[in-house]
């Protein structure tokens, strides 16, 4: 979202994770149990997890992202869920004298790059689930449940679940208040 002053000058841009950080510094007020489990608050994010074999070659995790229309994907290997994580941004910051990384298997392509990767389950909180994706600035969070990824949740999950239940108690409330007209 952009912020305009009246002569067209652009003020600010609001982005996800700005919306995201304020939800954290405010959770308090806009959440009744920010410490509780998301299981708690059968808060799951999404699935399906698209995942990807970390020895497939990066530009072919790349068309899968493109073609799924998704910005992350877990890496996996034989002895881990999640061996790490690829996202779009970094195929958008590849310089020109890089592009031969292309071509390696995407986990070489991870390290070269710091691509880095923290876990989630459904037993952090709501609280650690916004700490995490604000002070590690990563926007999105793949849940490992009985050793795979079950569920991804993004930046776009958490906005979606806490406007959901704002704006479910303010319904509440305008038909409290339209009751007593």
């Amino acid at each position: 979202m952009v912020l305009v002053e009246p002569d067209g000058t652009i003020m600010h841009l609001i982005t996800q994770s700005n919306l995201v950080e304020f939800m954290l510094l405010n959770l308090d007020r806009l959440h009744p149990a920010p410490d509780a489990t998301l299981a708690e608050l059968e808060f799951w994010g999404t699935s399906p997890v698209q995942c990807c074999d970390e020895t497939t070659p990066t530009v072919e995790a790349f068309a899968v992202m493109l073609e799924r229309r998704i910005t992350a994907m877990p890496l996996q290997s034989r002895s881990s869920p999640v061996s790490g994580t690829i996202t779009v941004r970094h195929i958008k910051n590849l310089k020109t004298d890089n592009l031969d990384s292309l071509f390696t298997p995407i986990r070489e392509f991870q390290k070269k790059f710091q691509a880095n990767y923290i876990p989630g389950n459904h037993r952090m909180t709501l609280r650690d689930l916004l700490r995490s994706m604000v002070v590690n600035v990563f926007h999105h969070l793949f849940i490992e449940e009985e050793g795979r990824v079950s569920h991804v949740i993004t930046l776009t999950d958490v906005i979606n679940y806490l406007a959901t239940e704002i704006w479910g108690e303010l319904r509440v409330n305008s038909e409290i208040y339209e009751g007593r007209d």
